[in-house]
């Protein structure tokens, strides 16, 4: 099992050393990474002297981190497997609620991605999935046979697909005459509407559409952030990273409603951005932005 976690790179995060520098972490504070992946974020705190505890609703996810954080840092780290939705709850369990800094990063990991059982793939032959908790029962075929033209032209036009009625119109021609099972099948039917791709893969909007609805993305986002604010001692900064304008809306939002509480702080008026260095060793992280607020003082 182990073997089958550690075959697929490790995924190098957005924004890969500069943790320290941008939540100012020094050696004992507590950071809370909310989307652990294979660890990046996790250890550059724990390099730091920092300590760290980790969700990830994914135990593969876990297995790997475990595998590639170095066994010396990890007496000062607690990892729990529960959707970042449960944090609040997670964490009165373990009796720690007050961190000097929160990491959230909505993007999935190179290695979910990479998966071919998870079907994320627009070459995958394996069963169309996306979940990212095997828990949820409904997988992204489930919703290419079952919704509506309406119901997936709204997914798709989530993620900004400019042609997602002429999509959702060829779903629903084409599941009469057999079912859309898998990433590569999904892939063909969209290019066959929009034509081959320039610099990104024609489906590229769609598959993450599905994405964000088989894991009720826009939920967990909606359900999370508002709990977060609690659990920043005075001061102390959240982090965000998204990677779709969809994602930064509601994280923007968030923000300003929290500015007219007088909770928090939005440290930067736009999202930062990955440098042109990072992108460049990263083509995956092109699209992040960064957004940081800071807990005020409620005295």
């Amino acid at each position: 099992f182990r073997y089958m976690t550690i075959k697929i790179p490790r995924h190098n995060p957005a924004y890969s050393g500069l943790i320290a520098k941008l939540f100012n972490l020094k050696p004992g504070d507590l950071f809370l990474d909310l989307t652990l992946g294979d660890g990046g974020h996790t250890q550059e705190a724990l390099e730091v002297g920092a300590t760290v505890v980790s969700l990830d609703i994914d135990p593969e996810s876990i297995e790997r981190a475990k595998e590639f954080v170095p066994k010396d840092l990890q007496k000062n780290w607690t990892v729990i497997n529960s959707n970042m939705t449960n944090v609040t709850e997670t964490l009165n369990k373990l009796g720690t609620n007050k961190f000097k800094a929160i990491m959230v990063d909505l993007g999935p990991s190179q290695y979910q991605v990479l998966s071919p059982e998870r079907g994320f793939s627009f070459s995958s032959n394996d069963h169309l999935d996306m979940r990212l908790d095997k828990t949820l029962g409904v997988t992204a075929k489930d919703f290419l046979a079952a919704l509506g033209q309406k119901e997936l032209e709204q997914i798709f036009h989530l993620a900004d697909e400019p042609k997602a009625r002429q999509i959702a119109k060829a779903i629903i021609a084409q599941r009469k005459v057999s079912p859309i099972n898998t990433g590569e099948e999904l892939a063909k039917l969209v290019t066959k509407v929009k034509g081959v791709f320039k610099k990104t893969h024609p489906a590229t909007q769609v598959f993450l559409g599905l994405r964000m609805a088989v894991n009720l993305e826009r939920e967990v986002i909606l359900d999370t952030l508002p709990q977060l604010p609690d659990l920043l001692e005075t001061g102390g900064t959240l982090g965000v990273i998204s990677f779709h304008s969809g994602e930064d809306k509601l994280v923007k939002q968030f923000g300003k409603q929290q500015e007219e509480k007088q909770t928090l702080r939005v440290i930067y008026k736009k999202p930062l951005r990955p440098t042109a260095e990072e992108i460049n060793n990263n083509p995956r992280v092109r699209s992040a932005l960064l957004r940081l607020f800071e807990k005020n003082d409620q005295n």
